[in-house]
């Protein structure tokens, strides 16, 4: 069996690579981001990882050194890239609430305007039904104070002509009366006419039978 001259120094260095990620984890239990590998510090220790193994390996001419700096290497790259479409995933997502939050409050001012609008509009629109209303109002005022004119100009006419008529039969009655008292005054006459007459042929009488 051959003797691995590399498995001393590489248990140490992996000794010492575990030591030297003790105040990451550390920190990571505390802010709750252990076994996150793309967080920050996680990720620049693992490049720093690779970066010991891989000169580590050259100086030792150890190949599982360099296929452990190789691996975490490649590992270190997907993460980043990984880190860094979420930043952009993150920073698009950040755009679009902002958009969003944007366009909610352009919505919103449109539908404050337009409530604002709607209510100037029924404060018009109440405007004119009470100018309407008032309007109806003044003209049936001034269609009943019309009737009540041409009532009233009624009411003259048959007056007017009541009173005509009352003048007409009072005028027939004293025209009558005056018929009848030129009557009796010619029948008065007659009477004494004919008095007169009978009288002066009494008196003719009595002078023939005298003589």
């Amino acid at each position: 069996m051959a003797l691995d001259v590399n498995a001393v120094p590489r248990l140490a260095l992996t000794g010492w690579l575990r030591v030297a990620r003790l105040p990451i984890e550390l920190v990571g239990s505390v802010t709750g981001k252990t076994g996150d590998d793309t967080w920050a510090p996680a990720l620049a220790f693992h490049a720093f990882e690779a970066r010991v193994k891989g000169t580590a390996g050259s100086l030792l001419r150890d190949e599982e050194l360099r296929r452990d700096s190789e691996q975490l290497r490649t590992r270190v790259a997907q993460l980043r890239r990984a880190a860094t479409l979420e930043s952009e995933a993150e920073e698009r997502r950040v755009e679009a609430d902002a958009e969003l939050d944007a366009r909610r409050g352009e919505a919103e001012e449109r539908a404050a305007e337009a409530a604002e609008a709607a209510d100037q509009r029924e404060a018009e629109l109440e405007a004119e039904r009470q100018r309407s209303r008032a309007r109806v109002r003044r003209q049936a005022a001034a269609r009943g104070r019309k009737a009540e004119k041409a009532a009233d100009a009624e009411r003259e006419r048959i007056a007017e002509e009541a009173n005509r008529a009352e003048e007409a039969r009072l005028a027939a009655e004293r025209e009558a009366l005056a018929e009848r008292e030129e009557a009796v005054e010619a029948s008065g006459r007659a009477r004494r006419v004919d008095k007169a007459a009978k009288a002066t042929k009494a008196t003719r009488q009595r002078r023939r039978s005298r003589s």
